[in-house]
Formats: structure tokens, sequence, C-alpha cells
């Protein structure tokens, strides 16, 4: 049986318009009729773990399928479960590239940055992302 070739070929760059997910977690505190609302997404690379770039993926995707898509499946939508959203020429004009790499998940996009990516770089890709979707 032939495998289907993948959309996007690995390393090229995606188009200004694309919209991309990052998927984090949020830690949640009740305080009478108010909720307060932590929000925990990776932008600084961990270097214990030798990452030279930051994962989103192509498309606007709910929290069903980005969770449902990093975990292949695997484990189902947490309370604490979010998503944000940005678009790739937010990036692209602050000097990130952005390209795709699709391996085991075909929607994976690296976003990387010319320099270093000290905390000052962090807060610049953090910027980048404009609205965020809590889970159930």
């Amino acid at each position: 049986m032939a495998s289907s070739s993948p959309r996007w070929q690995t390393g090229q760059q995606v188009d200004p318009g694309t919209v991309l997910t990052q998927v984090g977690t949020v830690d949640s505190q009740l305080s009478g009729n108010w909720a307060r609302h932590r929000f925990r997404f990776q932008y600084l690379l961990r270097t214990e773990q030798e990452e030279t770039e930051m994962s989103c993926y192509v498309g606007r995707l709910t929290i069903v399928d980005a969770v449902g898509l990093i975990s292949l499946g695997v484990r189902p939508v947490m309370p604490n479960d979010v998503v944000r959203y940005s678009q790739a020429n937010a990036l692209l004009n602050l000097g990130f590239s952005v390209r795709h790499t699709p391996d085991r998940i075909e929607e994976h996009v690296s976003i990387t940055s010319a320099g270093d990516w000290d905390p000052s770089v962090g807060e610049l890709f953090d910027g980048c992302f404009v609205e965020y979707v809590k889970g159930a």
C-alpha cells in the first residue's frame, strides 16, 4: 500500500497568514464570584533537553483536536488543558523563522530565532499569541 505524501515539505516556510496553535495548561483559583486563571505555555527553550526550537501546530485547532494530535489520541482532554493562537506573520515580523517540520505529527511547525533564545526572545515569542481558549 502506497503512503500518501505529506501536505508540506520539511523546512518549507509557513505561509504568513497561517494560524498557529500552541498547547499549554491553566491553573484556576476560585475566590467568591471570581476565578483567577494562570496560563502556562512554554516560551523558553528547555536547555536540559537541548531544545533548539519551539513547537506549534498548523491551524486553529480546538482543545480536543490539539490534545488528540500531540498525544496521538492516547489521552483525553483534561480540565486544565488550554490552547492559544497566533498568526505566522506575527512571528515572522519579529524575525523568527517559522517552518513546517512534519514528523509523527504532520501539522508540526518549528519556530526558531536567529540568535540565542534568551528570556527577551521568549517574551517576544509569548507576545505573539493573542487569544487563549480554556478547556471545560
